[in-house]
């Protein structure tokens, strides 16, 4: 993810004619964090990914390199739906195979 993530990151927030600084101040987080994001020093959480998703205005799927488009969405973008949800006391296997299902039934909606 590391390459083609800060790369894509970098491309959508100056797509949106932001600077790291402004990007930062929206996200409530750092400059620093953005440049490291940016350089592939660093990755996001899940919930910052959802985050930066929503306000560059582009799928987690596109940043991670998982398809060129960054609008294309056939389902709910699966990490905002996770960043929205709270996950106490749900076994971390659990949420990894929600995680699988989702992807595999996007992969199956794609190739339709």
């Amino acid at each position: 993810m590391k390459g083609i993530f800060a790369k894509r990151l970098k491309a959508a927030r100056e797509k949106k004619e932001l600077s790291q600084h402004q990007l930062a101040k929206i996200l409530d987080v750092t400059q620093a964090s953005i440049a490291k994001y940016e350089s592939g020093e660093r990755e996001p959480n899940l919930k910052m990914l959802g985050r930066l998703c929503k306000t560059l205005g582009v799928s987690a799927d596109y940043l991670i390199g998982n398809h060129d488009d960054p609008s294309r969405r056939l389902l709910p973008d699966y990490v905002e739906v996770l960043h929205d949800t709270e996950f106490d006391g749900v076994p971390p296997d659990d949420i990894r195979r929600a995680v699988k299902l989702l992807r595999v039934t996007e992969r199956a909606l794609n190739e339709q």
